[in-house]
């Protein structure tokens, strides 16, 4: 089934009449069966009490390769009014039994409920109970956890969690725990996830919003809903008649809309190889206030587009507001001195402005912390400190420069359809040259050349604020991932191998070496992870060129030394000639996979080995050549030969040419990088003279 998004309009047509006399008995019959496996999952365990029957004991025949099953999972919201001042809060309940089946599903023993607090309103959580149940010689024991087991800790400025360890923890063993959610934050009602990294039994939600709050419902994934109901009923709220307590309350009757949502046997859905956020693709419904409206009153507009988003920002004082504040930049901008320079150099001067004087403090967010000037003087700051500082720079220097507010791939990616100020999380800079071409920057980075994101923005569209307008730009690259490898070796009659190399790196394979040189924090302690990664293998000596060079590839050159590279089969010598270069085994396992395939950066590797074979020696067998080419997607050759020098040469390329590969065309990925295990496995094969 395609991933899908639902409006949430429910319709149900029924035809009954039309069918109960031809079917007669039979029809009453399915009619009892129908009704018998819906109250089955009505009511699935009460809370606090197990039996023996309740485990799942041996393996669990459904999902063998699990490590916890969610059995029960019961959420419901509803809202409520403050007889104190008249305000609306919700309040969430949340309800869950999960069974452990091995070491690996521990994790699950750990509980944290966020809680947050903002200008004077805080959430609260009330009512904790949990139990951890395990079964001994067929007897249950049950052990309780109270709140009181709880720990607080301090998570941000603004936010709180309480987090729960839940003891006797042990393969098989039963956890269910339930607390009691109360908030004022009427923006954001909490997501339900129907869907997890373990399979879930069931899963229940249900909302019940009065006619005074509208929401935007937003529902993903690619598992189908058992049950999806909606109903409307009146609702009383007592409310106090003024702000005096002693002057008493009053009852109003509204009416509210009670949704239910329902799923069951949902399959785990584990992150593979090459996947942004699997949260993107979880099944799970999510909510966002789009506007308020009492009675009397004029409706109060939230986010019901992206154009009211869009304005938003540009009246926020740390947002528009700080891009209006360049005026204060003039006496320090000064030293620029670039007004007349070429595009790429104003671009490069304003980026090494901001490397020189301001430090991303990494964090992320869509406001800015203070005034251009504050952010100045402390030196400091978050994504949009230091990006909305870039495009005032850039304005002051003469250029079109805008802001574009996007998501990271760690926080999922954004929907146009789903118009939210909730997923944003990231500020960066464009610039629209003479040519037409948008350039995409970051000073949060100073590994970046103009041109380049980091990664972690490489993340779908973002939407590009301009004065009086706004456009979606796609969140991509022109800067191909790039290595360029060439060896010479020596084999020893022992297997030991000697030689060098010189590795070009270019783009954003480049990019990772800066980081990782500024990371290990020297050469010889970067040298050291390099070996780590491969045992037996010893650099020797190792050089890099360009390193502050971003305009230019990284350049690594090294002495290497390889222990034992033989394998024996009768009189035969076995060697695998990629060495550590070796693809090991496929990393698209699964025999399907419902959600895309991201590189976040094509990329392209070339690989030149040459051996000088040892005395003695004669090749017996060589591996075959291979070519595998997915037209403009990827390609993939491979050949070993003897050269005219009586030299193994191996030749090896692979190319990904587009950043995602979506799930129809994941089998004929899947089988390139087979055939590539394939070949690269293949032994060349010595005969001792």
């Amino acid at each position: 089934m395609p991933f899908y998004l639902l409006s949430l309009q429910i319709t149900c047509i029924m035809y009954i009449n039309k069918f109960i006399k031809p079917l007669g008995n039979l029809f009453f019959l399915l009619l009892l069966l129908i009704v018998s496996i819906v109250n089955a999952h009505a009511q699935p365990f009460r809370f606090g009490r197990v039996s023996a029957e309740d485990f799942i004991q041996g393996n669990y025949e459904k999902y063998p390769d699990a490590s916890a099953v969610i059995l029960y999972d019961y959420g419901n919201t509803y809202f409520n009014l403050d007889t104190r001042d008249g305000s609306f809060y919700y309040i969430y309940e949340k309800k869950i039994r999960i069974q452990i089946l091995n070491e690996d599903g521990f994790s699950w023993a750990d509980l944290s409920v966020p809680l947050l607090h903002f200008s004077g309103a805080r959430e609260s959580m009330t009512g904790f109970r949990g139990h951890v149940h395990n079964l001994d010689n067929n007897r249950v024991r049950s052990t309780q956890i109270r709140s009181r087991a709880g720990i607080t800790e301090r998570t941000s400025d603004n936010l709180r969690t309480i987090k729960f360890s839940f003891p006797d923890i042990q393969p098989g063993s039963i956890i269910e725990y339930r607390y009691t959610l109360r908030s004022p934050f009427l923006y954001n009602l909490p997501t339900w996830q129907f869907q997890y990294g373990v399979p879930v039994e069931y899963s229940e939600y249900n909302l019940q919003l009065p006619e005074f709050y509208n929401y935007q419902f937003y529902m993903q994934g690619y598992e189908e809903l058992y049950v999806a109901e909606q109903e409307v009923s009146s609702v009383n709220y007592v409310i106090p008649l003024t702000s005096r307590p002693q002057d008493g309350t009053s009852t109003v009757s509204a009416s509210a809309t009670s949704y239910k949502w329902l799923m069951t046997d949902v399959p785990a859905m584990r992150p593979e190889p090459y996947t942004t956020n699997i949260r993107n693709y979880l099944s799970m419904i999510r909510f966002e206030l789009s506007s308020v409206m009492f009675p009397g009153r004029p409706p109060t507009p939230y986010t019901t587009s992206w154009f009211d988003i869009d304005s938003r920002l540009r009246e926020d004082e740390n947002f528009g507001g700080f891009l209006s504040g360049s005026r204060q930049l003039r006496r320090e901008m000064e030293s620029l001195e670039m007004g007349s320079g070429s595009e790429v150099e104003r671009i490069a001067a304003a980026l090494n402005y901001i490397h020189d004087n301001i430090r991303w403090n990494g964090r992320r967010g869509l406001y800015s912390s203070g005034t251009p000037r504050t952010v100045l003087r402390e030196g400091a700051g978050n994504t949009a400190d230091v990006n909305l500082m870039l495009v005032t720079i850039l304005r002051e220097l003469g250029l079109d420069a805008n802001p574009v507010i996007s998501s990271t791939r760690d926080n999922g990616v954004v929907i146009r359809s789903f118009p939210t100020m909730s997923r944003l999380n990231y500020v960066l800079a464009a610039v629209h040259l003479d040519s037409g071409e948008l350039m995409l920057l970051d000073a949060t980075d100073r590994f970046c050349p103009p041109g380049m994101i980091p990664r972690r923005a490489l993340n779908g569209e973002g939407r590009l604020i301009r004065e009086n307008s706004a456009e979606w730009v796609a969140l991509e690259t022109s800067f191909p991932s790039h290595e360029k490898k060439d060896y010479h070796f020596s084999i020893g009659k022992n297997g030991h191998i000697t030689g060098t190399s010189r590795i070009e790196m270019s783009d954003y394979a480049a990019y990772a070496v800066r980081r990782n040189l500024e990371s290990t924090g020297s050469l010889d302690e970067y040298r050291e992870s390099l070996q780590e990664d491969v045992p037996g293998k010893e650099i020797i000596s190792l050089t890099i060129q360009n390193e502050e060079e971003l305009d230019q590839p990284i350049v690594k050159e090294m002495e290497l030394e390889l222990s034992e590279v033989f394998s024996h089969v009768g009189d035969l010598i076995l060697f695998t000639p990629m060495l550590f270069e070796v693809l090991e085994e496929n990393p698209l396992r699964i025999d399907e996979r419902k959600y895309p395939v991201d590189y976040a950066v094509p990329f392209r590797e070339d690989i030149s080995m040459v051996f000088d074979i040892p005395e003695g020696f004669e090749v017996d067998f060589l591996p075959e050549p291979a070519h595998v080419n997915l037209g403009n997607q990827a390609s993939f050759s491979y050949s070993v030969a003897l050269n005219e020098e009586n030299r193994i040469e191996v030749i090896y390329h692979f190319e990904i040419r587009q950043s995602m590969f979506l799930p129809t065309e994941y089998q004929a990925l899947q089988e390139l990088y087979g055939a590539m295990v394939e070949k690269q496995n293949e032994p060349v094969v010595f005969i001792a003279l």
